[in-house]
């Protein structure tokens, strides 16, 4: 079950995980490259992308052609199911990934074994790193690679931009209003959700909302109905494809379009906050989402 469940999460891109094995960087702190022994770069550098996220974000930035292979599960976009195989969520396939011959490679910090990482800088490899847990990680996390790539910063001030807008309508509308209550469903065997660490508790309150579990401090955790149903949420939200328990059928449900987006932890998610905010606007909000406010 366990490993069925793990599987299942990678699929869809949700960035949970078992709490965090390593020290999380500041929020401040762009995405680390480690390279105590990597080999120079040519102006063309081949690289493997060891997260779906991270391939995506490739995609997204204008260059995707240096990528020479990927991790599983990267279907985002679709041109990306071409590229040769480099891991499973689990698993690094070292003899795939050595006949890449990759100069670089990119590492989702949660996502990787510290024996994995110890394997890439055998090979001389440069690693380059990403937490990817909050709104200003990514931002930085773009422009380092945008840097790295030697790109202009195009990308990361579109970001920038728009998740500073949000903020600003938010602000307005959440001066004479309380945040509706809300609680995230992910799975429903058994009932998962979600706590303080994950992007979502932190966009919620873009939209006029909050996480009625912000307080426990785990990425996902196991919980009863009764606890749902005592902590009394406006709503719930969940993928769209989640049917609710019976028990908690009496609970206005809101079905996000776009949570495989909001998810995948790259320059998707912004995006991703727009479709949500509209959403929840629709369903009742207090903070009223029209297209042409962006």
């Amino acid at each position: 079950m366990l490993l069925r469940f793990l599987a299942v999460f990678y699929l869809t891109f949700v960035l949970f995980g078992c709490d965090q094995h390593k020290s999380a960087a500041p929020e401040t702190q762009a995405a680390q490259s480690q390279q105590p022994n990597a080999r120079k770069t040519k102006n063309s550098p081949r690289v493997v992308s060891l997260a779906p996220n991270l391939t995506q974000w490739m995609y997204q930035l204008g260059i995707e052609q240096y990528l020479v292979g990927a991790a599983e599960f990267s279907d985002f976009p679709e041109p990306a199911k071409n590229l040769p195989r480099t891991n499973s969520y689990s698993t690094l396939f070292k003899e795939q990934l050595l006949e890449l011959k990759p100069d670089i490679a990119l590492v989702w910090s949660d996502g990787i074994q510290d024996e994995s990482l110890h394997f890439l800088a055998l090979q001389g490899i440069e690693v380059i790193q990403f937490e990817s847990q909050t709104l200003a990680q990514i931002y930085n996390e773009t422009r380092q690679l945008e840097q790295r790539f030697e790109l202009d910063h195009a990308q990361s001030d579109a970001f920038s931009q728009t998740i500073t807008a949000l903020k600003q309508i938010a602000k307005q509308a959440n001066a004479s209003s309380s945040p509706r209550r809300v609680v995230y469903i992910s799975w429903t065997q058994p009932l998962i959700t979600l706590g303080r660490p994950q992007l979502l508790t932190e966009v919620l309150p873009l939209c006029g909302a909050e996480n009625l579990f912000s307080s426990v401090n785990k990425n996902s955790f196991v919980v009863n109905t009764e606890a749902i149903i005592e902590i009394n949420p406006d709503l719930i939200l969940s993928a769209k494809e989640t049917q609710l328990p019976a028990a908690l059928s009496s609970f206005k449900q809101v079905r996000m379009s776009g949570d495989g987006a909001l998810f995948r932890a790259n320059l998707g998610v912004a995006e991703a906050i727009k479709t949500l905010c509209q959403e929840l606007s629709a369903s009742g909000g207090v903070v009223k989402y029209g297209l042409n406010q962006y």
